[in-house]
């Protein structure tokens, strides 16, 4: 099972947000949806995702969390 978390920062954080991520342990995978807009996906799994929280709650840039497309879920 797998949680997908999307959000935004400033573009020029995106590749900061990767490498924090990737430094964990690879707690999840980061993928850009619009670089312009600094609109990224997060993939977790069920067994990370609580961490990948606490992470993203502790970063030292603002990201904002959006709401999930229509056509895609958190869960699945």
């Amino acid at each position: 099972m797998s949680s997908i978390i999307y959000g935004k920062v400033t573009p020029n954080y995106i590749d900061f947000l990767s490498k924090i991520i990737e430094s964990h342990g690879h707690l999840a995978i980061l993928s850009t949806i619009d670089a312009a807009q600094g609109e990224v996906r997060i993939l977790a799994t069920s067994s990370t995702i609580a961490e990948v929280n606490v992470l993203l709650s502790n970063l030292p840039f603002p990201l904002e969390i959006l709401p999930s497309p229509a056509d895609e879920t958190h869960e699945k």
